[in-house]
Protein backbone atom coordinates (compact mmCIF):
# COMPACT_ATOMS: atom_id res chain seq x y z
CA UNK A 1 0.00 0.00 0.00
CA UNK A 2 1.34 3.76 -0.78
CA UNK A 3 2.22 5.61 2.15
CA UNK A 4 1.72 9.92 1.78
CA UNK A 5 5.06 9.99 0.35
CA UNK A 6 4.59 7.40 -2.01
CA UNK A 7 1.77 9.03 -3.53
CA UNK A 8 3.30 12.06 -3.91
CA UNK A 9 6.48 10.80 -5.50
CA UNK A 10 3.79 8.97 -7.64
CA UNK A 11 2.06 11.73 -8.34
CA UNK A 12 5.10 13.62 -9.27
CA UNK A 13 6.62 10.89 -11.53
CA UNK A 14 3.12 10.74 -13.35
CA UNK A 15 2.85 14.43 -14.11
CA UNK A 16 6.86 14.95 -14.87
CA UNK A 17 7.49 12.24 -16.99
CA UNK A 18 5.68 14.96 -19.88
CA UNK A 19 8.74 17.24 -18.77
CA UNK A 20 10.10 15.51 -21.34
CA UNK A 21 8.32 16.18 -23.82
CA UNK A 22 7.32 19.86 -24.77
CA UNK A 23 3.92 21.29 -26.52
CA UNK A 24 4.55 22.70 -29.83
CA UNK A 25 2.74 22.55 -33.38
CA UNK A 26 4.05 24.23 -36.72
CA UNK A 27 3.34 27.89 -35.59
CA UNK A 28 4.62 27.21 -32.02
CA UNK A 29 8.37 26.03 -32.05
CA UNK A 30 10.54 25.69 -28.62
CA UNK A 31 14.08 27.42 -29.38
CA UNK A 32 16.87 26.68 -27.91
CA UNK A 33 19.03 29.67 -26.20
CA UNK A 34 22.54 28.14 -26.15
CA UNK A 35 25.43 26.38 -28.15
CA UNK A 36 27.67 25.01 -25.85
CA UNK A 37 27.57 27.93 -23.50
CA UNK A 38 25.09 29.37 -20.90
CA UNK A 39 22.30 31.41 -21.85
CA UNK A 40 20.15 33.33 -19.52
CA UNK A 41 16.87 34.32 -20.12
CA UNK A 42 14.74 37.19 -18.24
CA UNK A 43 11.26 38.00 -18.90
CA UNK A 44 10.49 41.68 -17.53
CA UNK A 45 7.20 43.32 -17.07
CA UNK A 46 7.50 47.04 -17.34
CA UNK A 47 4.96 49.29 -15.30
CA UNK A 48 3.83 52.84 -15.29
CA UNK A 49 3.46 54.95 -11.63
CA UNK A 50 -0.78 53.61 -12.64
CA UNK A 51 0.27 50.27 -12.93
CA UNK A 52 0.05 50.17 -16.64
CA UNK A 53 2.15 48.13 -19.05
CA UNK A 54 4.40 50.26 -20.71
CA UNK A 55 4.59 49.22 -24.37
CA UNK A 56 7.09 50.08 -27.81
CA UNK A 57 10.36 50.16 -26.07
CA UNK A 58 13.51 49.20 -27.74
CA UNK A 59 16.75 47.25 -26.75
CA UNK A 60 18.75 50.60 -26.28
CA UNK A 61 15.84 51.38 -23.44
CA UNK A 62 17.11 48.56 -21.43
CA UNK A 63 19.98 47.82 -18.94
CA UNK A 64 21.20 44.54 -17.60
CA UNK A 65 24.04 43.45 -15.10
CA UNK A 66 25.20 40.40 -14.08
CA UNK A 67 26.32 40.03 -10.50
CA UNK A 68 27.00 44.27 -10.70
CA UNK A 69 28.69 43.72 -14.80
CA UNK A 70 26.95 44.77 -17.60
CA UNK A 71 25.97 42.55 -19.89
CA UNK A 72 25.30 42.77 -23.34
CA UNK A 73 22.10 41.69 -24.92
CA UNK A 74 21.88 38.62 -26.99
CA UNK A 75 18.33 39.06 -27.93
CA UNK A 76 15.41 40.90 -27.63
CA UNK A 77 11.49 40.31 -27.90
CA UNK A 78 8.36 42.93 -27.41
CA UNK A 79 5.62 40.91 -26.01
CA UNK A 80 2.17 42.18 -26.56
CA UNK A 81 -0.39 39.70 -27.74
CA UNK A 82 -3.96 38.74 -26.01
CA UNK A 83 -4.92 37.01 -28.94
CA UNK A 84 -6.18 33.50 -28.00
CA UNK A 85 -6.68 30.20 -30.30
CA UNK A 86 -9.98 28.65 -30.48
CA UNK A 87 -9.19 26.03 -27.40
CA UNK A 88 -9.54 22.06 -28.23
CA UNK A 89 -13.34 21.22 -26.80
CA UNK A 90 -12.77 17.55 -27.15
CA UNK A 91 -11.83 17.60 -23.28
CA UNK A 92 -15.60 18.96 -22.23
CA UNK A 93 -17.38 16.07 -23.60
CA UNK A 94 -18.77 13.67 -21.01
CA UNK A 95 -16.67 10.96 -19.91
CA UNK A 96 -13.73 12.31 -22.34
CA UNK A 97 -10.78 13.69 -22.07
CA UNK A 98 -7.26 14.73 -24.27
CA UNK A 99 -4.35 17.08 -23.85
CA UNK A 100 -4.22 18.58 -27.59
CA UNK A 101 -4.88 21.51 -26.04
CA UNK A 102 -1.28 21.51 -25.76
CA UNK A 103 -1.17 21.91 -29.32
CA UNK A 104 -2.31 25.08 -29.44
CA UNK A 105 -1.62 26.91 -25.92
CA UNK A 106 -3.09 30.63 -25.12
CA UNK A 107 0.21 33.41 -25.95
CA UNK A 108 -0.33 34.11 -21.99
CA UNK A 109 -0.82 31.12 -19.87
CA UNK A 110 -2.42 31.87 -16.72
CA UNK A 111 -2.75 29.14 -13.95
CA UNK A 112 -4.82 29.65 -11.05
CA UNK A 113 -4.29 27.62 -7.35
CA UNK A 114 -6.61 27.56 -4.64
CA UNK A 115 -4.71 26.48 -1.75
CA UNK A 116 -6.90 25.60 0.92
CA UNK A 117 -4.45 23.95 3.45
CA UNK A 118 -3.88 27.61 5.04
CA UNK A 119 -7.11 29.35 4.18
CA UNK A 120 -9.47 29.75 7.37
CA UNK A 121 -13.24 28.59 6.40
CA UNK A 122 -14.06 32.15 6.72
CA UNK A 123 -11.33 33.12 4.56
CA UNK A 124 -12.65 30.60 2.21
CA UNK A 125 -16.37 32.02 1.92
CA UNK A 126 -14.90 35.44 1.03
CA UNK A 127 -11.98 34.02 -1.48
CA UNK A 128 -15.23 32.52 -3.11
CA UNK A 129 -17.40 35.53 -3.64
CA UNK A 130 -14.04 37.58 -4.84
CA UNK A 131 -13.30 34.56 -7.34
CA UNK A 132 -16.99 34.54 -8.55
CA UNK A 133 -17.17 38.19 -9.37
CA UNK A 134 -12.83 38.16 -10.44
CA UNK A 135 -14.45 35.53 -13.37
CA UNK A 136 -17.44 37.48 -14.66
CA UNK A 137 -14.92 40.16 -14.95
CA UNK A 138 -12.75 37.88 -17.03
CA UNK A 139 -12.31 38.92 -20.76
CA UNK A 140 -14.96 36.56 -22.72
CA UNK A 141 -11.80 34.80 -24.57
CA UNK A 142 -9.04 34.49 -21.48
CA UNK A 143 -8.69 31.08 -21.02
CA UNK A 144 -7.50 29.84 -17.36
CA UNK A 145 -6.79 26.55 -15.96
CA UNK A 146 -7.80 25.94 -12.42
CA UNK A 147 -5.65 23.54 -10.16
CA UNK A 148 -6.79 23.02 -6.00
CA UNK A 149 -4.70 21.96 -3.25
CA UNK A 150 -6.30 20.39 -0.20
CA UNK A 151 -3.60 17.83 0.86
CA UNK A 152 -0.51 16.39 0.05
CA UNK A 153 -1.05 16.27 -4.25
CA UNK A 154 -2.30 19.83 -6.31
CA UNK A 155 -5.34 18.10 -8.49
CA UNK A 156 -6.24 20.00 -11.77
CA UNK A 157 -9.94 21.26 -11.36
CA UNK A 158 -10.60 22.61 -14.46
CA UNK A 159 -8.19 22.79 -17.65
CA UNK A 160 -7.52 25.28 -19.83
CA UNK A 161 -11.00 27.36 -20.50
CA UNK A 162 -12.52 30.66 -21.55
CA UNK A 163 -15.81 29.32 -20.34
CA UNK A 164 -16.97 31.04 -16.86
CA UNK A 165 -19.46 28.69 -15.63
CA UNK A 166 -17.28 25.94 -15.84
CA UNK A 167 -14.82 28.30 -13.71
CA UNK A 168 -17.35 29.20 -11.33
CA UNK A 169 -18.88 25.76 -11.12
CA UNK A 170 -15.30 24.38 -10.22
CA UNK A 171 -14.68 26.99 -7.86
CA UNK A 172 -18.06 26.66 -5.75
CA UNK A 173 -17.00 22.71 -6.08
CA UNK A 174 -13.94 22.63 -3.60
CA UNK A 175 -14.82 25.78 -1.32
CA UNK A 176 -16.06 26.53 1.18
CA UNK A 177 -15.04 23.74 3.33
CA UNK A 178 -13.31 22.91 6.86
CA UNK A 179 -9.84 22.96 7.09
CA UNK A 180 -7.55 19.93 6.03
CA UNK A 181 -6.31 18.18 8.87
CA UNK A 182 -3.17 17.07 7.47
CA UNK A 183 -2.39 20.73 6.49
CA UNK A 184 0.32 20.22 8.41
CA UNK A 185 2.20 17.71 6.58
CA UNK A 186 2.05 19.77 3.14
CA UNK A 187 4.78 21.75 2.22
CA UNK A 188 5.00 24.86 -0.72
CA UNK A 189 8.27 22.86 -2.02
CA UNK A 190 5.99 20.08 -2.82
CA UNK A 191 3.16 22.09 -4.08
CA UNK A 192 5.37 23.87 -6.66
CA UNK A 193 7.19 21.37 -7.80
CA UNK A 194 3.87 19.29 -8.64
CA UNK A 195 3.04 22.70 -10.25
CA UNK A 196 6.49 22.89 -12.10
CA UNK A 197 6.13 19.35 -13.45
CA UNK A 198 2.52 20.28 -14.49
CA UNK A 199 3.44 23.23 -16.24
CA UNK A 200 6.57 22.22 -17.74
CA UNK A 201 5.38 20.64 -21.48
CA UNK A 202 3.23 24.04 -22.07
CA UNK A 203 5.57 26.49 -23.69
CA UNK A 204 6.73 30.41 -23.25
CA UNK A 205 5.97 32.22 -19.85
CA UNK A 206 3.13 30.83 -17.12
CA UNK A 207 1.77 32.93 -14.37
CA UNK A 208 1.07 31.04 -10.89
CA UNK A 209 -1.46 32.76 -9.66
CA UNK A 210 -1.63 31.15 -5.44
CA UNK A 211 -4.12 32.23 -3.87
CA UNK A 212 -3.49 30.77 0.25
CA UNK A 213 -3.72 32.23 3.83
CA UNK A 214 -0.16 33.34 4.00
CA UNK A 215 2.70 31.13 2.61
CA UNK A 216 5.30 29.57 4.54
CA UNK A 217 7.80 29.54 2.04
CA UNK A 218 10.50 32.35 1.39
CA UNK A 219 12.55 32.48 -1.48
CA UNK A 220 15.79 34.68 -0.23
CA UNK A 221 17.49 35.98 -2.93
CA UNK A 222 20.96 34.44 -3.34
CA UNK A 223 19.84 32.46 -0.60
CA UNK A 224 19.33 28.65 -0.93
CA UNK A 225 17.52 27.24 2.06
CA UNK A 226 14.84 28.31 4.17
CA UNK A 227 15.58 25.48 7.14
CA UNK A 228 18.82 23.45 8.00
CA UNK A 229 19.08 21.09 5.25
CA UNK A 230 16.39 22.19 3.36
CA UNK A 231 17.68 22.86 -0.52
CA UNK A 232 15.80 25.25 -2.83
CA UNK A 233 18.28 24.56 -5.74
CA UNK A 234 16.50 22.11 -8.09
CA UNK A 235 12.84 23.88 -7.23
CA UNK A 236 14.45 27.61 -8.04
CA UNK A 237 15.92 25.96 -11.41
CA UNK A 238 12.25 24.01 -12.12
CA UNK A 239 11.14 27.88 -11.76
CA UNK A 240 13.72 29.66 -13.81
CA UNK A 241 14.17 26.66 -17.06
CA UNK A 242 10.52 26.89 -17.17
CA UNK A 243 9.57 30.80 -17.08
CA UNK A 244 7.05 30.54 -13.95
CA UNK A 245 6.66 33.80 -12.31
CA UNK A 246 4.73 33.11 -9.00
CA UNK A 247 2.16 35.34 -7.79
CA UNK A 248 1.70 35.15 -4.61
CA UNK A 249 -2.31 36.41 -2.85
CA UNK A 250 -3.46 36.60 0.63
CA UNK A 251 -6.33 35.11 0.53
CA UNK A 252 -7.26 36.77 3.50
CA UNK A 253 -7.54 40.26 2.18
CA UNK A 254 -7.58 43.50 4.44
CA UNK A 255 -6.24 42.91 7.85
CA UNK A 256 -6.51 45.60 10.70
CA UNK A 257 -4.71 43.65 12.97
CA UNK A 258 -1.68 42.82 11.56
CA UNK A 259 0.38 40.30 13.18
CA UNK A 260 4.12 39.25 13.44
CA UNK A 261 3.83 36.28 11.78
CA UNK A 262 1.87 37.90 9.40
CA UNK A 263 3.68 40.52 8.59
CA UNK A 264 6.63 37.58 8.18
CA UNK A 265 4.67 36.06 5.91
CA UNK A 266 3.81 38.65 3.71
CA UNK A 267 7.45 39.46 3.13
CA UNK A 268 7.96 36.04 2.31
CA UNK A 269 5.30 36.38 -0.30
CA UNK A 270 7.42 39.33 -1.51
CA UNK A 271 10.65 37.45 -1.79
CA UNK A 272 8.54 34.99 -3.59
CA UNK A 273 7.31 37.06 -6.08
CA UNK A 274 10.93 39.56 -6.26
CA UNK A 275 12.54 36.30 -7.21
CA UNK A 276 10.56 34.41 -9.34
CA UNK A 277 9.41 37.88 -11.73
CA UNK A 278 6.02 37.72 -10.52
CA UNK A 279 4.38 40.16 -8.09
CA UNK A 280 2.58 39.62 -4.52
CA UNK A 281 -1.24 40.86 -3.43
CA UNK A 282 -2.36 41.21 0.31
CA UNK A 283 -3.65 43.35 2.89
CA UNK A 284 -5.76 45.06 0.41
CA UNK A 285 -9.58 44.19 0.77
CA UNK A 286 -9.56 44.42 -3.32
CA UNK A 287 -7.19 41.99 -4.02
CA UNK A 288 -8.47 40.50 -6.48
CA UNK A 289 -9.50 43.98 -8.68
CA UNK A 290 -5.07 43.77 -8.44
CA UNK A 291 -5.17 40.21 -10.24
CA UNK A 292 -7.97 41.11 -12.04
CA UNK A 293 -5.82 43.98 -13.86
CA UNK A 294 -2.95 42.27 -14.15
CA UNK A 295 -4.23 39.59 -16.26
CA UNK A 296 -5.71 42.28 -18.53
CA UNK A 297 -2.21 43.34 -19.15
CA UNK A 298 -0.28 40.37 -18.63
CA UNK A 299 0.65 39.71 -21.89
CA UNK A 300 2.66 42.91 -22.21
CA UNK A 301 6.47 42.30 -21.21
CA UNK A 302 9.65 41.86 -22.96
CA UNK A 303 12.47 38.85 -22.87
CA UNK A 304 16.17 39.77 -22.52
CA UNK A 305 18.96 37.52 -23.44
CA UNK A 306 22.06 37.26 -22.55
CA UNK A 307 25.34 35.65 -22.21
CA UNK A 308 27.69 36.05 -18.88
CA UNK A 309 31.47 35.09 -19.50
CA UNK A 310 33.10 32.92 -16.62
CA UNK A 311 30.68 30.79 -15.63
CA UNK A 312 32.04 27.40 -14.50
CA UNK A 313 29.36 25.30 -12.80
CA UNK A 314 30.21 26.11 -9.60
CA UNK A 315 26.28 26.21 -8.53
CA UNK A 316 27.13 30.00 -7.25
CA UNK A 317 24.38 32.19 -7.23
CA UNK A 318 24.18 35.34 -9.94
CA UNK A 319 22.39 38.37 -8.92
CA UNK A 320 20.25 39.60 -12.29
CA UNK A 321 19.36 43.23 -12.41
CA UNK A 322 17.12 45.30 -14.82
CA UNK A 323 17.21 49.39 -15.59
CA UNK A 324 15.01 50.81 -17.68
CA UNK A 325 15.49 54.51 -18.95
CA UNK A 326 11.71 56.42 -17.12
CA UNK A 327 12.11 55.15 -13.34
CA UNK A 328 9.03 52.41 -14.24
CA UNK A 329 8.11 49.58 -12.03
CA UNK A 330 9.91 46.51 -12.78
CA UNK A 331 9.36 42.30 -12.38
CA UNK A 332 11.96 39.84 -13.24
CA UNK A 333 13.76 37.31 -12.02
CA UNK A 334 16.57 38.37 -9.63
CA UNK A 335 19.18 35.73 -10.17
CA UNK A 336 20.07 32.16 -11.36
CA UNK A 337 22.55 29.63 -10.02
CA UNK A 338 25.70 29.16 -12.01
CA UNK A 339 25.15 25.30 -12.82
CA UNK A 340 25.57 24.03 -16.44
CA UNK A 341 22.60 22.77 -17.77
CA UNK A 342 20.49 23.15 -20.86
CA UNK A 343 18.57 26.22 -20.70
CA UNK A 344 16.06 25.12 -23.76
CA UNK A 345 13.60 28.02 -23.73
CA UNK A 346 9.89 27.90 -25.49
CA UNK A 347 8.24 30.67 -26.54
CA UNK A 348 5.07 31.04 -28.80
CA UNK A 349 7.52 33.28 -31.16
CA UNK A 350 10.93 32.96 -32.40
CA UNK A 351 13.06 35.88 -30.62
CA UNK A 352 14.90 38.12 -32.07
CA UNK A 353 18.74 38.73 -31.68
CA UNK A 354 20.05 42.07 -30.79
CA UNK A 355 20.90 43.13 -34.16
CA UNK A 356 17.10 42.61 -35.52
CA UNK A 357 17.66 39.12 -37.07
CA UNK A 358 15.55 36.45 -36.10
CA UNK A 359 17.61 33.35 -33.86
CA UNK A 360 17.69 29.77 -35.13
CA UNK A 361 15.35 27.33 -33.98
CA UNK A 362 16.65 23.67 -34.10
CA UNK A 363 13.61 21.60 -32.83
CA UNK A 364 16.28 19.11 -30.35
CA UNK A 365 13.01 18.48 -27.54
CA UNK A 366 10.52 15.52 -28.00
CA UNK A 367 6.98 16.01 -28.52
CA UNK A 368 4.84 15.12 -26.07
CA UNK A 369 2.09 12.17 -27.04
CA UNK A 370 -1.26 13.61 -27.80
CA UNK A 371 -3.95 11.60 -26.72
CA UNK A 372 -7.45 10.96 -25.88
CA UNK A 373 -8.85 8.92 -22.74
CA UNK A 374 -12.55 7.78 -22.51
CA UNK A 375 -13.69 7.06 -18.92
CA UNK A 376 -16.15 4.22 -18.76
CA UNK A 377 -17.67 1.66 -16.77
CA UNK A 378 -15.54 -1.23 -16.67
CA UNK A 379 -18.62 -3.88 -17.09
CA UNK A 380 -19.95 -1.72 -20.14
CA UNK A 381 -16.80 -2.02 -22.14
CA UNK A 382 -17.72 -2.70 -25.84
CA UNK A 383 -16.10 -6.38 -26.47
CA UNK A 384 -12.39 -5.78 -27.58
CA UNK A 385 -9.33 -6.98 -26.46
CA UNK A 386 -7.89 -4.91 -23.63
CA UNK A 387 -4.24 -5.97 -24.89
CA UNK A 388 -4.96 -5.40 -28.52
CA UNK A 389 -5.17 -2.42 -30.58
CA UNK A 390 -7.35 -1.73 -34.04
CA UNK A 391 -6.69 1.26 -36.25
CA UNK A 392 -8.98 3.92 -36.84
CA UNK A 393 -11.25 2.83 -33.70
CA UNK A 394 -14.21 5.00 -32.64
CA UNK A 395 -14.27 6.01 -29.35
CA UNK A 396 -17.23 3.89 -26.99
CA UNK A 397 -20.17 5.76 -26.03
CA UNK A 398 -19.65 6.71 -22.12
CA UNK A 399 -22.32 4.99 -19.49
CA UNK A 400 -22.92 5.63 -15.96
CA UNK A 401 -19.92 3.90 -13.85
CA UNK A 402 -21.26 0.47 -12.03
CA UNK A 403 -21.10 0.26 -8.31
CA UNK A 404 -20.22 -2.93 -6.26
CA UNK A 405 -19.53 -2.94 -2.39
CA UNK A 406 -17.46 0.42 -1.65
CA UNK A 407 -15.39 1.02 -5.03
CA UNK A 408 -16.65 1.82 -8.17
CA UNK A 409 -14.74 0.27 -11.01
CA UNK A 410 -13.97 2.20 -14.34
CA UNK A 411 -11.91 1.71 -17.25
CA UNK A 412 -9.96 3.73 -18.88
CA UNK A 413 -10.15 3.20 -22.77
CA UNK A 414 -6.79 4.83 -24.45
CA UNK A 415 -6.99 6.04 -28.20
CA UNK A 416 -3.50 6.44 -28.79
CA UNK A 417 -1.91 7.81 -32.33
CA UNK A 418 -0.18 4.93 -33.84
CA UNK A 419 2.33 7.55 -35.53
CA UNK A 420 3.98 8.35 -32.21
CA UNK A 421 5.21 5.14 -31.10
CA UNK A 422 7.99 2.88 -32.36
CA UNK A 423 6.86 0.45 -34.85
CA UNK A 424 8.19 -3.00 -35.44
CA UNK A 425 6.91 -5.27 -38.09
CA UNK A 426 8.15 -9.28 -38.06
CA UNK A 427 5.71 -12.07 -40.56
CA UNK A 428 3.27 -9.05 -41.76
CA UNK A 429 2.30 -7.95 -38.62
CA UNK A 430 2.82 -5.05 -36.42
CA UNK A 431 3.48 -4.34 -32.98
CA UNK A 432 4.42 -1.51 -30.40
CA UNK A 433 5.22 -1.60 -26.67
CA UNK A 434 3.32 1.32 -24.80
CA UNK A 435 3.08 1.88 -20.95
CA UNK A 436 0.15 3.17 -19.27
CA UNK A 437 -0.26 4.31 -15.73
CA UNK A 438 -3.81 5.81 -13.72
CA UNK A 439 -2.88 7.55 -10.16
CA UNK A 440 -5.82 8.11 -8.43
CA UNK A 441 -6.31 10.36 -5.16
CA UNK A 442 -9.20 11.81 -3.50
CA UNK A 443 -9.81 15.57 -2.01
CA UNK A 444 -7.16 14.91 1.00
CA UNK A 445 -4.53 13.89 -1.57
CA UNK A 446 -4.77 10.69 -0.54
CA UNK A 447 -3.98 7.89 -2.75
CA UNK A 448 -6.82 5.89 -3.63
CA UNK A 449 -5.84 3.31 -6.05
CA UNK A 450 -3.11 2.65 -8.91
CA UNK A 451 -2.06 0.85 -11.85
CA UNK A 452 0.97 0.84 -14.24
CA UNK A 453 1.12 -1.83 -16.74
CA UNK A 454 3.06 -1.89 -20.51
CA UNK A 455 0.83 -3.17 -23.04
CA UNK A 456 1.72 -5.17 -26.38
CA UNK A 457 -0.27 -3.59 -28.91
CA UNK A 458 -1.22 -5.38 -32.47
CA UNK A 459 -1.98 -3.64 -35.77
CA UNK A 460 -2.11 -4.41 -39.61
CA UNK A 461 0.44 -2.29 -41.32
CA UNK A 462 -1.03 -2.49 -44.38
CA UNK A 463 -4.29 -0.68 -42.46
CA UNK A 464 -2.25 1.44 -40.58
CA UNK A 465 -0.31 2.42 -44.08
CA UNK A 466 -4.00 3.12 -45.92
CA UNK A 467 -4.59 5.26 -42.28
CA UNK A 468 -1.31 7.11 -41.60
CA UNK A 469 -3.49 8.89 -38.60
CA UNK A 470 -4.95 5.85 -37.30
CA UNK A 471 -5.38 4.91 -33.41
CA UNK A 472 -4.32 2.38 -30.97
CA UNK A 473 -6.55 1.35 -28.45
CA UNK A 474 -6.13 0.08 -25.00
CA UNK A 475 -8.01 -0.53 -22.23
CA UNK A 476 -6.94 -0.46 -18.44
CA UNK A 477 -9.19 -0.79 -15.19
CA UNK A 478 -9.11 0.71 -11.56
CA UNK A 479 -10.97 0.61 -8.88
CA UNK A 480 -11.59 3.82 -6.75
CA UNK A 481 -13.65 4.57 -4.02
CA UNK A 482 -16.73 6.03 -4.46
CA UNK A 483 -17.23 10.10 -4.45
CA UNK A 484 -15.11 12.74 -5.58
CA UNK A 485 -11.42 11.66 -7.00
CA UNK A 486 -8.62 12.76 -9.09
CA UNK A 487 -7.16 10.45 -11.80
CA UNK A 488 -3.74 11.41 -13.31
CA UNK A 489 -3.30 9.62 -16.70
CA UNK A 490 0.31 8.92 -18.69
CA UNK A 491 0.89 6.97 -21.53
CA UNK A 492 4.74 6.48 -22.77
CA UNK A 493 6.44 4.56 -25.81
CA UNK A 494 8.45 2.09 -24.15
CA UNK A 495 10.94 1.90 -26.96
CA UNK A 496 11.51 5.77 -27.11
CA UNK A 497 10.37 7.25 -23.51
CA UNK A 498 8.32 9.73 -25.20
CA UNK A 499 5.18 10.10 -22.98
CA UNK A 500 2.04 11.99 -23.00
CA UNK A 501 -0.17 12.66 -19.50
CA UNK A 502 -3.58 13.84 -18.74
CA UNK A 503 -4.97 15.11 -15.45
CA UNK A 504 -9.11 15.11 -14.78
CA UNK A 505 -11.17 15.60 -12.05
CA UNK A 506 -13.73 11.75 -11.92
CA UNK A 507 -17.40 12.66 -10.71
CA UNK A 508 -19.20 10.34 -9.74
CA UNK A 509 -22.82 11.35 -10.74
CA UNK A 510 -25.24 12.07 -7.74
CA UNK A 511 -27.78 10.09 -8.35
CA UNK A 512 -25.37 7.33 -7.27
CA UNK A 513 -24.32 9.82 -4.50
CA UNK A 514 -27.88 9.87 -3.22
CA UNK A 515 -28.01 5.97 -3.12
CA UNK A 516 -24.86 5.74 0.00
Amino acid sequence: MLNRRDCVLLALCVVSMAAAGSAQSSDNKPYTLHTGTQVVLTDVTVLDNKGNPVRGLKPSDFEIFDDGNRQKLRSFEAHDDHSVPILNEASQKPGLYTNAALLHPPPVINVWLLDTTTITLMDQMYLTHQLTQAVDALPADEPVALYWRYGQIVNLLENFTSDHERLKAAIHKVMPRMTNQDAQLTTDIDATEQMIAALSPLPGRKNLIWFSGGSPLAIKRGKDWVGPGVDLRPMLDGLEVNRIAVYPVDARGLSWANSGDQSDQHAMMQDTAESTGGQAFYNNSGFVEGVGHFMATDGSFYTLTYTPPGLHDTGKWHAVEVKVKGGYQLSYRRGYYDENKNHSVSSPKRPILADGKPAQAPNTQLEPIIFRARVIAATDLPEEPAASASVGATPATPAPPATTGRKTNYAIRYFLPAADFQQSVQDGKGQVMAGAAILAVNDYGRPVGHAIQVYKLNFDPKQLEAEPNGLLSLDQEIAVPKGQNYLYLAVWDTATGRVGTIQLPLEVPRTQQAQR
